[in-house]
């Protein structure tokens, strides 16, 4: 099977790569990928057992192309990705990096949220006022990156003095963008400025809330140390600016598509307008259908055999949980879009990953993402279209199949 290939960074495959999985999955279910000597596995059982496999690790120091970055150019995210919460596995942080984690996934239970709830539905809701001004909007550049970076800074009680929030806000999102691999190093240095000013306005706030307590993610971090005391104050700043990156520059892309794929299926938003009841249902469905993450990235920490495939120490392997997510031998016609899936069913999707490193922040998330969708059926008339012509992608983004720009007719006038 040599003369199998398989690009995706292709403009079709971006486009639509579900045909191209589904050849994959049944013809070269585990496939060299010599561009990065690195393996992809795409069927469901595969993806799901590497996501566990202590054999692999997510920390890419481990990956034998690993280019670690100047601590002298770029220190902030250096001083980031050492001590995050999420990554390394060096044995002298793995006791205060499971903590912090342990720490993060507790101001982050669904309790956490939902204590939260009004406050991040009314932030998402002024966040789309902007559809009820105009007859076009480009919803992907104008609309649904400001979203998270706006509940983010709610959440974190950013003063709404001067120009704080708009300052923190265009810190967010250079972070956010510096987990991008293609930006140039120019960009890069941009983007540590940025995490440079996240980390101390985030430090801040953090002696702030230790003298006045209120309410707040911050409080909860900081109340949160008192059962963690290996931890400090620098972990809750490191926790933060991850989630930042992470999981505020997912929230867009997650948006931007499942927006795209409900315009794209009207009977499906019909069906969620009549009964909204299933839009917390919906939400995983329609992320399971149509995901925009390329892949989950894991790096072998030794020589091994996976099913008569050898993998090299450091060789990387690649994981698309957007075609875990379409195996038909997990989901019963996976090429389908059906809210009436049952929920056993739907938890077998990786929407938000599996195991160890399931995306902390995804109560959160999908508590954005239902507020969007309940805020466009509340503002936006049945007749609102998307002109699929003036979709355009970002052909470049190696981790993500990333919408740039998407208008949405509102049609009010």
């Amino acid at each position: 099977m040599t003369d199998i290939t398989f690009n995706p960074m292709s403009e079709e495959f971006t486009q639509d790569p579900y045909p191209h999985y589904e050849r994959m999955r049944h013809e070269a279910p585990i496939y060299y990928y010599a561009d990065f000597d690195s393996w992809i596995f795409f069927n469901h059982g595969d993806v799901k057992s590497i996501l566990t496999d202590k054999r692999f690790t997510n920390d890419m120091s481990y990956w034998s192309m690993y280019q670690p970055t100047d601590p002298d150019v770029l220190p902030n995210i250096e001083y980031i990705n050492i001590n995050s919460p999420f990554g390394g596995d060096q044995e002298n942080l793995k006791h205060a990096h499971l903590s912090n984690r342990k720490m993060a996934v507790k101001v982050f239970s669904p309790s956490a949220v939902n204590s939260i709830r009004e406050s991040v539905i009314e932030t998402v809701y002024a966040q789309l006022e902007s559809l009820k001004k105009c007859t076009v909007i480009d919803f992907a550049k104008d609309v649904a990156p400001n979203i998270p970076y706006a509940v983010i800074t709610s959440m974190l009680g950013v003063p709404d003095i001067g120009n704080q929030q708009e300052n923190f806000k265009r810190s967010c999102v250079l972070l956010a963008d510096s987990f991008d691999p293609m930006l140039s190093p120019e960009q890069m240095k941009a983007c540590d400025i940025g995490a440079g000013e996240v980390l101390n306005e985030t430090r801040r706030l953090i002696k702030e809330r230790q003298l006045r307590p209120t309410q707040d993610i911050i409080t909860d971090f900081v109340n949160a140390l008192i059962e963690f005391p290996e931890l400090n104050e620098d972990h809750i700043a490191v926790t933060i600016a991850v989630l930042i990156t992470a999981g505020a520059r997912g929230t867009v892309m997650s948006t931007n598509m499942l927006v795209k794929t409900l315009f794209e299926h009207p009977e499906h938003m019909k069906q969620l307008r009549d009964n909204r009841e299933l839009i917390p249902h919906a939400v995983i469905e329609l992320l399971r259908f149509n995901h925009p993450a390329r892949f989950l990235y894991r790096y072998a920490l030794q020589d091994l055999d996976y099913n008569n495939h050898g993998i090299k120490k450091g060789q990387a392997v690649m994981l698309p949980t957007a075609s875990a997510n379409r195996d038909e031998k997990i989901f019963p016609n996976a090429a389908k879009l059906d809210f009436l899936r049952s929920t056993k069913e739907l938890q077998n999707s990786m929407v938000f990953g599996h195991g160890h490193h399931f995306c902390v922040g995804a109560h959160l998330a999908r508590l954005q993402i239902e507020a969007v969708i309940n805020g466009l059926f509340d503002i936006l008339p049945e007749t609102a279209y998307i002109d699929s012509n003036t979709i355009e992608w970002d052909y470049n983004d190696f981790l993500a199949r990333n919408i740039h720009r998407m208008l949405i007719h509102t049609t009010h006038v």
